[in-house]
């Protein structure tokens, strides 16, 4: 069985590509020599072995089957080493013109498949690129104008507790302003009442009391509406900041929302784009492969044509022996 030292011209048919043949032939330690595709008539039997049979059995006949198989080996023993070593050394040349014809084609159309998906990567990361700088930028204009608003609240909350504490330090003196004011009232009312009415200066002191302590009364009500005044303007600014906070925070999400979908709607019309050229591409492709392989049918049929004439001047139709005519007699 063939072992070690056996070079094997494949192609990429399915069946010479298959995991079994792959593993057999990496079993039995054979060399792959690599079929380019878009290549014909490559294989030594065909542009060598094939044609010289054809040159020398194309004018013979045989009786029957039996009688070409022995002629056909008859012809395969006497070929000379030196015949095969011929075919093996065109080998390189074939191989040379075939990969600056088809390999050479398939190169370049694996290059121009190869630049179009690099284009539309190079094109996809540019417009990440792009759109992450974008979200960036935004992301930090927004944390500015967070930090601005919330600057804003903080400084008209302390304005507002500045004032509240103004307040807080006036309201005393203007409380008992207004309290030693009523009561000069309250007494003056008293005098008018006690110069029409008689009344006795226990009853006077009495009222002067009791308006005293309804005064103390008012006084610690009024601190107490004060301060729930003052408690509640701070709560409402503060709600107030909250809600705009959440107003910006909304505002901002929606904004990163667009953008996002911004950028999803780009991608998506660059993988059209994409898909678009890559079936354009294939598209032109065919007529290229079929102008490839008429030109290798071109080349076939050329080299048959020399061969074949080739053939006609190498065959010399068989001599017919002279023979004597003689002249016929009449009796």
């Amino acid at each position: 069985m063939l072992s070690q030292g056996i070079v094997l011209l494949h192609d990429n048919a399915h069946p010479h590509s298959a995991g079994v043949t792959q593993n057999l032939i990496q079993q039995l330690g054979w060399e792959l020599f690599n079929h380019p595709p878009y290549c014909l008539n490559l294989a030594p039997s065909d542009y060598h072995l094939f044609l010289n049979s054809r040159r020398d059995f194309g004018r013979r006949g045989f009786d029957s089957d039996d009688d070409a198989k022995n002629g056909v080996q008859q012809w395969l023993s006497s070929l000379a080493a030196s015949f095969f070593e011929e075919g093996i050394d065109k080998l390189v040349s074939y191989y040379d013109k075939c990969m600056s014809n088809g390999a050479r084609e398939a190169a370049i159309w694996e290059l121009e498949e190869r630049h179009l998906q690099e284009k539309h990567q190079l094109s996809k990361r540019q417009l990440k690129d792009i759109f992450f700088l974008q979200r960036h930028q935004m992301l930090v204009r927004h944390e500015k104008e967070l930090e601005q608003v919330k600057r804003m609240n903080t400084c008209k909350e302390e304005e507002l507790l500045k004032w509240q504490a103004v307040e807080r330090r006036q309201l005393p003196k203007r409380i008992r302003a207004e309290m030693k004011t009523r009561e000069l009232m309250f007494r003056e009312s008293l005098r008018i009442s006690v110069a029409n009415l008689s009344e006795s200066p226990e009853e006077e002191r009495e009222k002067i009391r009791k308006f005293q302590e309804g005064e103390k009364k008012r006084y610690k009500a009024e601190q107490l509406r004060h301060e729930q005044k003052q408690k509640k303007q701070l709560e409402e600014l503060r709600m107030s900041a909250e809600s705009t906070l959440k107003e910006l925070e909304q505002l901002q999400n929606e904004k990163r929302k667009m953008l996002m979908e911004h950028e999803t709607t780009k991608l998506k019309q660059l993988e059209e784009q994409h898909a678009k050229e890559l079936q354009e591409w294939k598209t032109s492709l065919k007529p290229r492969k079929q102008s490839l392989e008429e030109e290798f049918v071109a080349q076939r049929e050329e080299q048959e044509s020399v061969l074949k004439e080739r053939m006609n001047n190498d065959y010399s139709p068989p001599s017919i022996p002279e023979t004597e005519i003689f002249p016929l007699s009449c009796p």
